[in-house]
């Protein structure tokens, strides 16, 4: 699992970390195709609303951020879950109250956000 700071930069990692994959050499580490539950995932994935999950099923990676369609975060979670996606890169909402198992957990950088420092800036 790597927690980002916004939605859109859990697309952008995810990229990102294929893209490294490709150059290392290293890109069957990610593979789902091998997975028994592959097949059924492709399915599922069919239905989903987010087209950026279309794209990135077959390189083993998932996105997961609150504002995805309900439906589409389950099922990240569900895939993640049982091992079809490698990866799964996701905002802070996935940790509150979502058990999953991961081998390992990145933190992607240390911004927070404050509403009070961005009502304190100049205008």
């Amino acid at each position: 699992m790597v927690f980002v700071h916004s939605r859109k930069d859990t697309f952008n990692t995810s990229k990102m970390l294929y893209e490294k994959a490709i150059d290392q050499m290293c890109i069957d580490l990610f593979d789902p195709s091998t997975h028994p539950r592959y097949e059924a995932a492709v399915k599922d994935i069919k239905s989903c609303k987010g087209r950026e999950l279309r794209e990135l099923l077959p390189k083993g990676i998932g996105i997961h951020h609150a504002g995805m369609a309900r439906s589409d975060r389950n099922l990240m979670e569900r895939l993640f879950g049982s091992g079809v996606l490698k990866v799964l890169c996701c905002t802070a909402t996935l940790a509150w109250g979502v058990n999953l198992p991961a081998a390992a957990v990145i933190i992607k950088g240390t911004q927070v956000y404050s509403a009070l420092i961005v009502y304190l800036l100049p205008h």
